[in-house]
């Protein structure tokens, strides 16, 4: 019975020690756009920006991408990225931090999809003054429509130091099986 509480007590120890950390939000990109595009392959490129306060530390970079493409000419429909790796690209101080959304070659929805990352202003020349999102793609023409809705947010991360219950409970565990071992009880 000792031996189940302490392995109890140590898991709910080692649970709480591993959920503490909480991300705020600072701020973030918003952008939507629809693209008809009635002559032949065309290249796009939109850039989004935002000013933020200066920023120093490390922050969570998040990218989300979803779209829709319709084929009206129902020749085929394509939007495929055409100056970077990917259709959608976070920025913070005009660098690329995290590149989203491959090509497609199909009719209707697109995504959606999310990536994050860790940034560190210290990378950025020490302060963090904007963020922002480009996407560029070529469209595949012939009347064809592509829409894309993007979100480049900018969030805190805090890890929290472990409460003192936490912390108590995972020092009461490892007692109670000291004390089981010290006993000779025998481990269920």
């Amino acid at each position: 019975m000792t031996v189940r509480f302490a392995l109890l007590c140590m898991f709910i120890s080692c649970t709480a020690l591993v959920g503490q950390a909480n991300a705020a939000l600072i701020d973030e990109v918003n952008a939507a756009l629809v693209v008809i595009d009635n002559d032949t392959p065309t290249n796009f490129s939109f850039l989004f920006t935002v000013p933020t306060a200066a920023l120093t530390g490390i922050f969570e970079s998040r990218l989300e991408l979803s779209g829709e493409l319709t084929d009206a000419g129902r020749d085929g429909v394509s939007a495929v990225p055409f100056d970077t790796v990917a259709i959608a690209q976070a920025l913070i101080e005009g660098s690329g931090v995290i590149d989203l959304g491959p090509a497609s070659f199909v009719s209707g929805p697109y995504g959606p999809f999310t990536l994050s990352t860790l940034v560190d202003s210290a990378n950025f020349g020490g302060t963090i003054d904007n963020i922002g999102l480009r996407i560029t793609f070529t469209a595949s023409g012939g009347g064809d429509q592509i829409s894309f809705t993007g979100k480049h947010s900018l969030y805190s991360v805090e890890t929290g130091i472990p409460a003192p219950a936490t912390v108590g409970l995972f020092v009461l565990g490892l007692s109670a099986l000291g004390w089981a071992r010290r006993r000779n009880v025998t481990f269920v």
